[in-house]
């Protein structure tokens, strides 16, 4: 499950190219939208129709919120079981995206997602993958491995406190 969260002030050309890069994949997409966190759309100098209009093909189901989103204060951890809030990504564009070692559309999508960070090494934009429920071992950095994984670090979300609070179910 993947969300997109402006969060800055730096314009719509990493939006664009995202858009761009997934918008005839469909099974990627089907529950994309934006959450607006930090700063309303009329800051960055553009309003809903902008990115209504950018949407086509699949991303027509994308969720245009023309007010910030207000999430909620729950956390998700690192690997090594410290606490982590989207308040800790602010100022950047965040992909959201929720998966599981076990959901194969998840496993396929995660080398994508790594090389979408691989383009924005600057900071502008930060993937965030949260694996949601319990992991066994080090599962996770197993498969990192196995995928030649390098740009993106995954967090948890052992007891589905932050996805239920994001409304994000598979």
């Amino acid at each position: 499950m993947l969300y997109l969260s402006f969060t800055s002030t730096i314009g719509f050309a990493p939006l664009r190219k995202i858009f761009k890069m997934y918008q005839y994949n469909s099974r990627f997409l089907i529950y994309l939208f934006i959450l607006l966190i930090a700063n309303p759309m009329a800051t960055l100098g553009y309003d809903s129709a902008t990115l209504i209009n950018m949407r086509e093909g699949s991303l027509e189901r994308l969720i245009i919120h023309k007010e910030p989103v207000e999430t909620s204060g729950n956390s998700f951890q690192d690997l090594e079981q410290n606490d982590v809030s989207l308040d800790d990504f602010k100022g950047k564009v965040v992909v959201l995206n929720f998966w599981a070692t076990w959901c194969a559309p998840c496993r396929k999508e995660m080398p994508t997602l790594d090389n979408l960070q691989g383009i924005y090494k600057s900071g502008e934009v930060e993937v965030v993958v949260v694996h949601v429920g319990p992991s066994r071992g080090n599962e996770i950095e197993e498969f990192w491995q196995e995928e030649n994984i390098r740009n993106i670090n995954s967090y948890v979300d052992p007891n589905l406190s932050f996805a239920g609070s994001m409304n994000a179910f598979g």
